[in-house]
């Protein structure tokens, strides 16, 4: 930059393959700082940043149809009295009545999309008298989708037939402060700066969750689905503002008493 403007300018991307062919992350990150100093006596500094996150994750833990749960509720075995003790070739032993590998037509994914962003400008207006402020937004918008594709996965009728699930939340928070300061002087040891102000802030949370079962076999969208629709909705915001005032008094830069009201 020069001795006017500078800016700052990063990113990165990062992909990771897990264990099994279908447990995998792609992440883009993206970050800039501009600063500016617009006058002797005005400066204001940007900043935004940018994430974008896909992520597929395989079924887990406690789960009977997951590579876990699965494995630890299986038999190596399968001993009945018409069939005599031998390896289970239909599930190689894991749970469910079949292997991991048909887990993969259960796929679960997560989409995300982050920007954060701010101002902040200063104003020396006068020798004694500064003035700043500070806006910011933090914007997510996230997707849960899960997809049991029809005649692959036969733990229970509901993934046999399939289903589609698309969940989607979008979380707002939004701050805002605006505030002055006066260096006043009550005698050479003894300074009292008072400070006032204003302040802001807002969270907004939002969530849709559709569902639909029975898949039409080469679909993967809600529109595929047949049977058993169910939406869901949740909004909630949340909204303060206040004021504030404080008045320091500081003797010899050394002994400093501050009360504050907000």
């Amino acid at each position: 930059g020069t001795d006017v403007v500078t800016y700052y300018i990063g990113g990165d991307y990062e992909r990771e393959e897990g264990v099994i062919d279908y447990n995998r992350l792609r992440q883009l990150n993206f970050r800039t700082n501009l600063r500016a100093q617009l006058s002797p006596t005005f400066t204001t500094t940007v900043t935004a940043g940018f994430l974008n996150s896909k992520v597929q994750l395989p079924q887990n833990d406690n789960n009977l149809i997951g590579i876990v749960g699965s494995g630890t509720n299986g038999l190596a075995f399968d001993c009945s009295p018409a069939t005599p003790c031998g390896a289970d070739t239909i599930s190689r032993g894991y749970g469910a009545g079949q292997e991991p590998s048909a887990f993969s037509a259960l796929e679960t994914l997560q989409n995300v999309n982050r920007f954060t962003g701010g101002v902040s400008s200063n104003w020396q207006a006068k020798s004694w008298l500064t003035f700043n402020g500070q806006v910011g937004a933090d914007i997510l918008s996230r997707v849960d989708e899960e997809t049991a594709f029809p005649g692959r996965i036969f733990y229970d009728e509901d993934y046999f037939l399939g289903y589609r699930q698309d969940n989607r939340f979008l979380v707002g928070s939004y701050t805002a402060n605006v505030g002055g300061t006066a260096a006043v002087a009550l005698t050479p040891a003894i300074v009292s700066p008072p400070q006032k102000g204003v302040q802001y802030a807002a969270e907004r949370r939002s969530g849709n969750f559709p569902l639909g079962y029975v898949l039409l076999p080469g679909t993967g969208s809600l529109e595929g689905t047949s049977d058993r629709f169910a939406v869901g909705n949740r909004n909630r915001a949340n909204i303060t503002l206040g004021a504030y005032v404080q008045q320091q008094l500081a003797w010899r830069d050394r002994v400093f008493l501050t009360p504050g009201l907000r």
